[in-house]
């Protein structure tokens, strides 16, 4: 009886002594579709996005965040209400912080036909810059961030909606003793 005593409080020691880390990693979405509509060949839509607002348990782990990794980002045209030829000839999202004056560019697109690409998701390449950016504005309060698509088409007026989807992967960490 005495050596398990011995034994528990010699672990509860070591325990102590070199702590106790609770780790947990998960991935979420964060999505938002651009309702583009704009009576000029040139377009700039902004929209405001919350990781909280996203998954829950970035909600519930927001404040011990290790790690946050962009994973992938795609698109999707989800609706064409213009001619079948129209084209985005350049289009670029970027992020912000909320009420900032400087987006960074996440990513960019150039000639794509709409109908042709018309729900289908493609990945798209994403500028290491934009991606610290986003990475930067998620990680702390209040874990926001602002989009902007901006770009032209090859005819107007311009109308179609795009849904953009960022993969993330989070790595939680808390020292709990």
């Amino acid at each position: 009886m005495k050596r398990v005593t011995l034994l528990m409080a010699f672990i509860l020691l070591a325990l102590v002594l070199t702590g106790c880390t609770l780790t947990k990693d998960f991935e979420f979405d964060i999505e938002r579709e651009f309702d583009v509509r704009h009576p000029h060949r040139t377009y700039s839509t902004v929209e405001d996005v919350d990781a909280t607002e996203y998954s829950s348990d970035f909600e519930k782990y927001k404040e011990d965040l290790e790690d946050l990794e962009l994973k992938a980002a795609y698109y999707t045209v989800t609706y064409n209400g213009n001619t079948s030829a129209q084209t985005v000839t350049h289009a670029v999202l970027s992020v912000d912080e909320i009420g900032g004056t400087i987006p960074v560019e996440l990513s960019h697109v150039d000639n794509i036909n709409l109908d042709s690409v018309l729900n289908t998701e493609i990945k798209l390449t994403v500028n290491s810059g934009g991606e610290d950016e986003l990475i930067k504005l998620l990680e702390k309060s209040p874990y926001s961030a602002r989009f902007t698509f901006d770009g032209t088409v090859t005819e107007e007026p311009v109308d179609f909606k795009v849904k953009f989807r960022l993969r993330f992967k989070v790595t939680y960490k808390k020292k709990i003793i």
